[in-house]
């Protein structure tokens, strides 16, 4: 039984980003770096083994929230490739509506 779920959604600013991203690819791209900024929450590794499991498709990844060691230690290196392209990591609650302001 799921506790939350909700909808992820790549958001950009249209008159910065161009041209608009086709897919979940820019956020692990380098082009953007110092321009993503993601949730400080664990949905960030299903969310690199989902996009890990159109991308490399020999991990056989079949569902993002139940991982082997190695489809695990695949999206956490995806992570890990991603950090230094991030801009700011969004905390939750009132830290994030701060970090949201501070832009």
């Amino acid at each position: 039984m799921s506790l939350q779920w909700g909808p992820n959604t790549l958001l950009y600013n249209t008159t910065k980003v161009k041209p608009a991203p086709t897919s979940w690819s820019a956020i692990y791209s380098p082009k953007y770096k110092g321009k993503v900024t993601v949730p400080d929450n664990p949905i960030q590794i299903a969310d690199a083994a989902l996009y890990l499991s159109k991308t490399n498709p020999s991990l056989g990844i079949t569902d993002p929230y139940e991982l082997n060691q190695k489809q695990f230690d695949a999206a956490v290196a995806l992570l890990t490739k991603q950090k230094p392209l991030i801009k700011k990591v969004l905390g939750t609650g009132v830290r994030r509506d701060r970090s949201v302001q501070e832009r």
